[in-house]
């Protein structure tokens, strides 16, 4: 057998003839959700690092995966945010959704300014101690853009954002000079990456 970069394995011209063993081989390989009517359908399967089951008995239809010690559900999300600092106060949710191995976050986060006022300068700027919670955090810098409004809805400028590895955000003027932030300024943030 050999294994594609896909991780789907297939017999080679070598291999012995074992249409059903190949076969086998070759589905469990490629790692798809397998539909299950009921925990009890998808507690009867072999389990094996990866296993993804779509379980249709629940509202949505989530998927669970197998993570070699127990069974994970996807989507996931997190809506209860600290209060970073007492500087902001954060509305919104990450989700974290598991498709054939790979996870990927999303999220829609409007952060209001409660504290002083403070300025995103060209270089990093922290903004905030961590907001993303551990297992939803990027494995590189997440790059993004963000509107940000004043506390009359006046458009101002759009700071480049960063989360970083530990969750924390820093922001980053892009038109060369500084981006004043005041109390009751408003980000707007859309951000997706996989983990």
């Amino acid at each position: 057998m050999q294994t594609l970069e896909n991780g789907v394995q297939v017999p080679t011209n070598g291999d012995p003839y074992q249409l059903t063993t190949d076969l086998a081989n070759s589905f469990k390989s490629a790692n798809v959700t397998v539909n299950v009517a009921n925990q009890a359908g998808r507690d009867a399967l072999t389990k094996y690092d990866g296993l993804a089951v779509r379980r249709l008995d629940v509202s949505g239809r989530p998927t669970e995966a197998w993570d070699g010690a127990a069974w994970t559900r996807s989507p996931v999300a997190v809506s209860a945010f600290p209060t970073p600092d007492g500087l902001w106060q954060i509305k919104g949710a990450f989700l974290r959704t598991v498709v054939t191995g790979l996870a990927q976050v999303t999220a829609t986060l409007q952060l209001v300014r409660t504290g002083p006022s403070m300025l995103i300068l060209t270089g990093d700027t922290v903004l905030t101690s961590s907001i993303v919670p551990a297992g939803f955090r990027p494995s590189d810098n997440a790059f993004f853009a963000a509107t940000v409004n004043d506390n009359l809805g006046v458009y101002k400028s759009s700071p480049q954002l960063v989360i970083n590895t530990g969750g924390v955000l820093v922001g980053r003027s892009t038109s060369g000079g500084s981006v004043a932030l005041g109390t009751g300024y408003t980000l707007f943030v859309s951000v997706s990456w996989y983990i």
